[in-house]
Formats: C-alpha cells, structure tokens, sequence
C-alpha cells in the first residue's frame, strides 16, 4: 500500500518495504553462486526483512570463507561493517572470526580482545567454549615474545585449558591438553609435558581428528626445536606437513596459518643443521604466504632469514635483494623485535660486499656498529681482507656460521683506496656516521695482517688516508685521540 505526503509523492509503507527487503533476500539466496557482495547484500536485506536466522547464517558463511581462503584483511573489513550495524552488535561470533583474522596476522593482542569481546556475549555455547581455547593458544603464542610476563601469560592459559578440560567437545579438550602439556616443557617439567603431549597425539589419532595430530605434532616440534634436538624436530614437522597435505588434497581444507608454521620451523631446522639448501624452499614459501594475506611485521622476518640462507650459499644478488627489501619493512614499521635492524644491516653489509658495492657495504657496516654502540649490544666482528692474504685455513661458510664476518677483497683492488674512498664519500653525504668511522679506525687502515683480522694503524707522520693533505697526526689521528 502507497501513502501520498504533502509534496505528492507516493512513499511506501513500511509493510511494503518489509516484502520488498524479503523479496531481495529471496533473490540473493537463490543464486547458485554468490560473491562476497552478493553475501553481503542478502544479510542486510535478510536484517531488513526480520529474516534474523538467515541474516546469522550467511554472514557465519562469508567470515568463514574468507578467512578459510587466506583473504584476513577482508574478514576484518567484512566484520566492521557487520559490527556497525545496531542489530548485530551481539552476535559475538563476528568478534570470534575477527579474533581467528587478528591471530593469523600475528596481531595477537587484538586476537585476544576480540575473543574475550566474544566470549562476553556469544549466546552460542559453541561459540563461547571456542573463544576460550583460541585465547588460551593466544596466550601461549604471546609468552615467545619479549617483553611478556610469561608465568603470568601461562598462569592464564592454565586455568581456561583446566577449564575446557570439562567439556563435551572432545576436539577442544585435545587442545586444551596440548596446551598444557607444551606449558609444562615451557616450565622446565619437559617429562612430565611430553607425556601429556603423546597421549593427546595418541587420542587424537584413534578418533580421527587430523587437524589436531597435526596441531599436537607441531607442538612437540616446537618442544625439540628448544631442546637442539633438531632432527627430532624436522620428524615431527613433517608428519604435520604429511597431514595438511592430505586434508588439502582429500578434504579440500587449507589451513594457511599452519602451512606457514610448519613452513617456518622446517627452514629453521635445516638452517641450524647447516642444510641451508633445503632450507631456502621453505622460506620462500612463508615470503609468498607472507605476501598472499599481506602480513608485513612477519614478511621483514621472513625475507630476512630468506636472505641470510641464500647469502650463506653465496646466491649474494638475491640475497641482496631480499635484505634491502626486510630492511625496509623494518624501518617503515618500526620494527624492534629481537634487533631486527641491526642484524639485516650486518647481513647486507656482506651482500654488498661480495656484489662489488663497497661504499654502500661501509655505509651498512657503519650504520651497524652505530646502532650496536646505540642499544648496548656486541656487534658482529668483520674482518676486511685482501683475496691474497686469505690463509688456506679460513674457510668463508664456517666464518660466517660463527656470526662473523669475513670480506674478501678482489686482488685488482687495493683495501686502502677502496676504505679510502668510500668512507669519504659517505661522509660527505651522511655526516652522522663521521665519528663511527673515526672511532673504527676505517679511515686509519692499511693492510690486514697475514690473517686479515682486524685493522693496523696509521704511522703518525704518514698522510692522512682522509685525502686532507695533512700528516695523521695533525688531522683524524688527533681528533680521533
């Protein structure tokens, strides 16, 4: 039925706009495939048309989708919009898949708001007894960070696993229990943790939950990756990896965030057995993961072990490129995580080194030991050596391994001319870095000695290697004194 106002035209009744909003939703229900704006245009008119259950059901659907496909910052952007809404601010489970995109971004304190925000007021028992399990597992990722109050982290997770431990749902309880039992070994009550774990493993085999055998089997990789026991580590990595691919081929289920885990432990593994080969694949394939769902604090940290493999295989231009490239991520985001700047800078002081960009290796060279002296830390030794004074004995993979550095200078070069100019160059532009040079003494080198470690001294009355024209000691010899 039509009204006429006062302008006269016909306005509809709100009984007509009610069929009207029911009769779009009954469109966009009805069409075989549906995108996200397809999704989104039936909840709003199913909303509209008092069609709640509908409304509920399609906008669980789109969340799930999206995060199951890696598509995180959509998730997000889909459940703001659902949040704005009056008449969905109570579905807790929004929260719940925006807390499972928070956590696949590493955004961990945002997981556990949305998660507690869930909890809070999830009517479904599901729903609430889910939140509490993935904020216990946000707990125990948070406790690896620095910075954490980790008795603290783990007395929490404890009480919502001890919690869960009740429950009908018998995957939950599995998870719970892995939790505690990687709490334990995190306590110094390795024993005691590794039983819980194996027993969880065994349960969960026999009941046929693949996903968590997998998630049990990268908890006890975790467990000997802190123990050294590396092997061990790679053994249960794999048969996680062995189980993902099975539920991808034979399930059609792709667990993103776990292919990128167990992605990541592998190529530390092999990293730390000096298999850096094998590791390199698993790296580049946490970078493409990385990319694909747009994670950039976890990309810097990827790239960067990405770069430091390939450079230990003397592959130094891709190397190059893949440092360059965390360093500007760090740098843009402010990252400080565990010295992430400082040790790109002395990695990608050897890239450069080894790709004939000398300057720019000093440059990284200088601007590593200035933030070493800056945050109170050792730097990593470098020794500067002329190609022919290499001694048969130093071998330049073993060097590097024991986080020193060794740079070889090709015997068309003299190291002096090359620290020379550089160095003066450098300073014209960056003239922060002045007194570092001073300080290293870079501007007093001559010859490495018969091993090439460390720089020998400027005679007093020789010219000053700076190109001032004065004897040293008249010039960086007494400023440097």
């Amino acid at each position: 039925m039509k009204h006429h106002s006062q302008t006269g035209r016909a306005q509809t009744s709100p009984e007509d706009l009610l069929a009207l909003h029911e009769k779009a939703a009954l469109y966009y229900q009805s069409l075989p495939e549906k995108r996200y704006l397809d999704a989104l245009e039936l909840i709003h008119h199913a909303l509209e048309a008092e069609l709640d259950e509908t409304a509920i059901k399609t906008a669980e659907q789109v969340l799930a989708s999206s995060i199951n496909s890696g598509k995180y910052d959509y998730a997000l952007d889909i459940s703001l919009g659902l949040l704005k809404n009056p008449k969905v601010r109570d579905w807790g489970f929004v929260n719940h898949f925006r807390g499972r995109a928070f956590r696949f971004k590493e955004k961990l304190e945002e997981a556990r708001r949305e998660y507690e925000i869930c909890l809070s007021k999830a009517g479904n028992e599901f729903y609430r007894i889910s939140a509490k399990s993935e904020i216990a597992s946000v707990l125990l990722k948070m406790s690896a960070r620095e910075g954490q109050d980790k008795s603290k982290l783990y007395e929490l997770a404890t009480e919502y696993c001890i919690d869960l431990l009740n429950c009908d749902q018998p995957r939950i309880r599995l998870g719970a229990l892995s939790i505690l039992g990687s709490i334990k070994v995190n306590l110094g009550e390795k024993n005691e943790g590794l039983e819980i774990l194996l027993d969880a493993l065994d349960i969960a085999k026999k009941e046929g939950f693949p996903e968590l055998v997998s998630g049990i089997n990268f908890h006890l990789s975790q467990i000997f990756e802190s123990l050294n026991e590396f092997e061990k580590q790679i053994k249960y990595l794999e048969e996680s990896q062995s189980i993902q691919k099975y539920m991808k081929e034979k399930l059609n289920v792709y667990d993103v965030e776990a292919e990128y885990f167990i992605s990541s432990g592998l190529g530390k593994a092999y990293s730390r057995l000096k298999r850096h080969q094998e590791s390199v694949p698993y790296w580049e394939k946490c970078v493409e993961i990385d990319r694909t769902i747009n994670v950039d604090h976890r990309l810097a940290h990827s790239l960067n072990h990405l770069g430091k493999n390939q450079c230990l295989l003397k592959i130094f231009d891709h190397a190059h490129n893949n440092l360059r490239e965390s360093l500007g991520i760090i740098r843009q985001h402010e990252i400080k995580d565990d010295g992430a700047e400082r040790h790109t800078l002395a990695w990608l002081t050897v890239t450069s080194w080894y790709l004939e960009y000398y300057e720019q290796a000093f440059e990284f060279y200088l601007e590593h030991n200035s933030m070493s002296r800056l945050e109170k830390k050792h730097p990593y030794f470098f020794s500067f050596m002329d190609e022919c004074s290499l001694t048969k004995d130093v071998d330049f993979y073993e060097f590097h391994e024991n986080q020193a550095f060794m740079l070889l200078l090709p015997q068309k070069y003299k190291i002096q001319e090359v620290m020379q100019v550089a160095v003066t160059s450098i300073i014209k532009r960056r003239p922060d870095l002045e007194q570092e040079a001073l300080s290293l003494e870079l501007l007093t080198f001559e010859r490495p000695a018969a091993r090439g470690f460390g720089p020998s001294k400027a005679s007093p009355n020789q010219k000053c290697p700076c190109g001032s024209g004065k004897k040293y000691k008249s010039c960086c010899g007494k400023r440097r004194k």
